[in-house]
């Protein structure tokens, strides 16, 4: 490993080697910027979302020991009653 080095360090190649390091470097770092910032970005827009679900949720009337909103519970007994049973209300 030692011999390999110091012929890189030697050589043009090497020099070449830590050029393309470099901008390699120079190229990802921006990505890695972007990345992170649409990220960001992102996250925040479904936590607002995710706020806007929890407040409509939590201000629905949903019937007493029910887990279903107001609407799932009529679509429910719409259906049962297409089928031929009475309604629940």
């Amino acid at each position: 490993m030692m011999n390999f080095l110091k012929s890189m360090w030697k050589s043009e190649k090497g020099g070449t080697m830590v050029e393309y390091a470099l901008l390699a470097g120079l190229l990802i770092m921006p990505c890695i910027m972007g990345v992170t910032f649409i990220g960001e970005r992102v996250n925040g827009e479904f936590n607002r979302v995710q706020n806007i679900v929890m407040s409509a949720g939590s201000s629905a009337s949903t019937p007493k020991g029910s887990h279903l909103s107001a609407s799932a519970v009529s679509a429910g007994s719409t259906l049962r009653g297409s089928i031929g049973s009475p309604p629940v209300r």
